[in-house]
């Protein structure tokens, strides 16, 4: 998992739940939940990986998460 933090109560949390095989992005305490009410929630997706290996590479610009 990783976390994309703007403080000690902003976060958005990225990250794969092996248990469940699914890829997922958190933005719960993102701190925007004005855009659309299922915005600030948990989103995931199913995705299998090959011999229990996944590599997760995040780019972050200086734009807003969202």
């Amino acid at each position: 998992m990783g976390e994309l933090r703007v403080s000690e109560k902003q976060e958005m949390l990225v990250g794969y739940a092996s248990d469940t095989q699914e890829v997922y992005v958190d933005r719960a305490r993102s701190g925007c939940s004005d855009l659309h009410e299922d915005f600030a929630g948990r989103h995931a997706a199913p995705l299998e990986t090959v011999e229990n290996r996944l590599d997760i590479h995040i780019y972050v610009d200086r734009s807003p998460l969202k």
